[in-house]
């Protein structure tokens, strides 16, 4: 007979509490080597373990259910004397081998639940950009515990199973998927219990969807460590510096501090932590950086808004949105493949839209992109050939050249007004893409002598480009924020007559941008708050709140098309991608909406206040993904398009309802309630712009 002390109840960081017999061992059933915790998003910080179920003793006399299968994540380095047990184990099956119930107590990764805990694994294989496959649990409680991915290159027991798939020819899973650690996971789950692919989600598995709940005790142990203490830091309106030390000095704030990676105990230690001391805004952001952070080690992103579901309910019913697997980026264009896009007399073999997909969905290497920057900006028409080209270019060099002299013949009686902005053009080159190789040194003296820094050859070449322009659009003139638009075109260039020339393309594009009315950007930030509405509602409405949905604090991103928010090289290939209009020519509103709502969910919960969003989406500049954020852009775009259709087709059905009544009851057409109907089922203008509808 079993007793209290038989039966231990052992808490986790990830809330994966499970009852252990320490009496008994388990005898394990399946293991997986090479699955790894990816805590950030460094490789030296991976966690190689194993992944295995096992089945510990049933306390009752009743056959062994789902209860007492346990999946387990334990580190390598913590398997210690039993770690050739998991290795004889992982590559013969047959063997009957007991080992201890896993212990998960000193790794904050580490897991053991029991099937029954579990409500859904999903699951994403390997792809292109994507090397390792991978799975999230998530348990009944709504509890995510750690991403796991599957490193198949160093497990030999999936090495092997390939290497034996492709002696007979059948080197794919039932998944249709090269094969790979996950599917034997699958196999031995489809023995054991009752799992399905959900219905909504083809990456999600559902298990034991006809077991019942499980007890609330059981099920629901409340936060996990981590958020206990946070919770604490969250629910003290005046932060006391004495309270603050005693909340990291108290027995729980230092067992987390032991069990955080590295990084996390920084933060905790960090001047952000201290000054929780000091200011309860301060608290909040820095939850929301610590919940944006947690987010992000597993490399899965966290769960979003309406975008995130395969259907959602609106006021206006339910809509199907697509699943981010429904989009894919491909490595970029080489210059082998754009060669071979023509033929002999240099004619694209291919058409613009096959062209511009291509580039879309994995933008090209550098060596190639002042090329094909001058297709998409205009420079040179889609169906030019070489000679065409070449006589185009000379042609270009010649105007820029006759544009430049209009202000160069002027510069020994120069006006005041062309002073002043002479100046300011160098003020702004002067500061902008420093870091870049051709801007960073000063090894020439500026030619204007009250300056009080030096220059080089390749930013009196911008100066010169954007004095040109000045010239050119004189309506316009030079305002703040164009030579951040120029440093990329030229870099790619590097030939200051075609240059100009896609700058001019550029600015066609950009430059209502910096019209003196703003209204440019009062659209596009309209533009972005109405679309958060209709994609994002619960988002819309938090923000709401928070007074702010003037978006400011995408202000400067659309401004320069994110020019400040990623690296140099990475901004390159995201303009290629943007230029390209292949969806829509103001695909930039759905790379802002595809930002919030990858960060939504920390929004919705930590953030609380106009300033903290702003700190917080500025304090994203340079920790963001392009190909991310990419992806989901292009899925937020699919989805809005779909909803569009579908606000079409609902439209014409209730007027059609409404008309059939009216001739029912024999009355006059009412026009006010098929204007009513109308208004209810159509997208605003600023809507229908961005699918190129008025």
């Amino acid at each position: 007979m079993q007793t209290p002390d038989d039966i231990e109840e052992r808490d986790g960081d990830n809330d994966t509490s499970v009852l252990s017999y320490s009496t008994n061992r388990v005898t394990l059933v399946w293991v997986k080597s090479a699955v790894y915790a990816h805590p950030t998003p460094r490789a030296k910080d991976n966690i190689c373990g194993y992944l295995s179920l096992s089945r510990r003793p049933s306390p009752t006399t009743r056959d062994a259910s789902a209860s007492d299968l346990l999946l387990s994540w334990t580190p390598a380095d913590d398997l210690h004397d039993e770690l050739d047990e998991y290795q004889k184990m992982e590559l013969d099956s047959s063997c009957n081998i007991r080992v201890r119930t896993p212990n998960i107590h000193g790794n904050a990764y580490a897991f053991s639940v029991t099937i029954q805990e579990i409500a859904t694994i999903q699951v994403r294989p390997p792809r292109t950009g994507w090397s390792h496959g991978s799975i999230q649990v998530t348990l009944v409680s709504n509890t995510p515990l750690t991403g796991l991915f599957f490193h198949d290159n160093e497990c030999v027991s999936t090495l092997q199973e390939q290497k034996q798939r492709a002696t007979t020819f059948d080197p794919f899973g039932e998944s249709g998927h090269m094969f790979w650690g996950f599917d034997s996971l699958l196999t031995i789950l489809q023995a054991l219990t009752s799992i399905k692919k959900s219905d909504t989600s083809a990456s999600t598995y559902v298990l034991n969807p006809s077991l019942p709940p499980m007890p609330a005790a059981r099920r629901d142990k409340g936060p996990t460590l981590q958020w206990k203490i946070l919770e604490r830091f969250s629910r003290i309106t005046r932060l006391g510096r004495s309270t603050a030390d005693q909340i990291l000095e108290s027995e729980a704030g230092k067992d987390l501090l032991a069990r955080l990676p590295p990084q996390f105990r920084q933060m905790v230690a960090s001047p952000q932590a201290q000054n929780l001391a000091r200011e309860y805004d301060s608290a909040r952001l820095y939850l929301a950086r610590w919940a944006a952070s947690i987010s992000d080690a597993s490399q899965f992103s966290p769960p979003s808004a309406a975008s995130e579901l395969f259907q959602e309910e609106t006021s206006l019913g339910m809509f199907e949105v697509l699943s981010l697997s429904d989009v894919s980026r491909r490595e970029p264009v080489t210059e082998e493949e754009w060669r071979a896009l023509f033929n002999e007399r240099g004619e694209f073999i291919r058409s613009e839209h096959e062209i511009k997909e291509l580039l879309f969905h994995g933008a090209c290497v550098e060596s190639i992109m002042g090329e094909v920057w001058s297709f998409l900006l205009g420079v040179f028409p889609w169906d030019s050939d070489t000679e065409i080209r070449r006589a185009l270019a000379a042609s270009k060099r010649d105007e820029y050249y006759k544009l430049k002299r209009q202000w160069f013949d002027q510069l020994d009686n120069p006006t005041p007004e062309f002073v002043e902005e002479r100046h300011r053009i160098e003020k702004d080159i002067h500061r902008t893409d420093r870091q870049h190789p051709l801007f960073e040194n000063e090894d020439m003296p500026s030619p204007d002598p009250t300056a009080e820094w030096g220059t080089n050859a390749h930013m009196e070449q911008l100066k010169d480009i954007l004095l040109t322009y000045n010239e050119y659009n004189k309506d316009l003139g030079y305002v703040q924020g164009m030579a951040d638009l120029l440093s990329p075109v030229y870099v790619v260039s590097e030939d200051d007559g075609l240059s100009f020339w896609a700058f001019v393309g550029l600015m066609d594009r950009m430059q209502r941008n910096f019209l003196r009315d703003q209204s440019g950007m009062r659209l596009q930030l309209t533009q972005l708050t109405e679309i958060t509405h209709f994609m994002l509602p619960r988002l819309y409405a938090h923000l709401e709140k928070c007074e702010s949905l003037n978006f400011f604090f995408f202000f400067r991103m659309l401004l320069i098309l994110f020019k400040r928010e990623f690296e140099f090289d990475t901004i390159l290939k995201i303009w290629t991608c943007l230029l390209t209009n292949y969806y829509s020519p103001d695909f930039q509103i759905f790379c802002a909406l595809a930002i919030l709502d990858l960060h939504a969910e920390v929004m919705m919960t930590h953030l609380h206040a106009f300033d903290e969003i702003l700190k917080y989406v500025n304090d994203l500049s340079g920790r963001m993904k392009a190909d991310e954020i990419l992806a989901r852009a292009e899925k937020l775009y699919l989805a809005f398009q779909a909803k569009a259709r579908e606000l079409e087709k609902r439209q014409k059905t209730e007027m059609e309802k409404v008309k059939k009544q009216q001739a029912k009851k024999g009355a006059k057409r009412d026009d006010a309630a098929v204007e009513e109907v109308m208004k209810k089922y159509e997208l605003s203008d600023n809507l229908a712009k961005l699918l190129g509808k008025q």
